[in-house]
């Protein structure tokens, strides 16, 4: 008889669990499609409430065009009540793997940018991203259309290398 109890649970658990995967795959292809066809709207619909302002910004400065052209779910880990998403992504020729944190809101999953900052530059994310901001916007007032997603992915690489994370 426990047998049974222990198969029919697990029979009742497993689905669970592979349809919590699928749903984090699929919030996960959601991002990565708004953020290919630009869709602003869309994107603020599968962020965390804690995510809009930096979101804004982001969007108010015209960068959605700088991000990857591609991403592409790979894995996800359930780090407490967050999950950390694996993605492929390809910016320019460049393809690389990074992480993105995902916390349920409403019984969605939506990408945690700061969370997500957090994890990927440490725990001094909001200065750095202040000082990048910042020269990114002097820069944006001296060459103006000039400036383009390569410098500006160089912008930020080169103040993250100055992390001890």
């Amino acid at each position: 008889m426990a047998k049974k109890t222990i198969i029919l649970w697990a029979m009742l658990l497993l689905p669970a669990q592979a349809n919590a995967a699928d749903s984090i795959k699929d919030a996960a292809t959601r991002v990565a499609t708004c953020v290919q066809k630009r869709d602003v709207t869309t994107c603020r619909d599968n962020i965390t409430a804690s995510s809009v302002e930096l979101f804004n910004r982001f969007a108010s400065h015209d960068l959605l065009d700088c991000l990857p052209q591609t991403a592409s779910y790979v894995s996800s880990k359930a780090e407490g009540e967050t999950m950390q998403v694996r993605a492929h992504i390809t910016t320019g020729q460049t393809k690389s793997t990074i992480r993105l944190t995902f916390q349920q809101e409403e019984d969605t999953w939506k990408l945690d940018i700061p969370e997500t900052l957090r994890h990927g530059i440490g725990e001094t994310w909001e200065s750095q991203l202040a000082a990048t901001e910042q020269v990114y916007l002097m820069l944006r007032s001296q060459m103006g259309d000039n400036l383009n997603c390569s410098m500006i992915r160089n912008l930020g690489t080169g103040l993250a290398a100055g992390t001890t994370h």
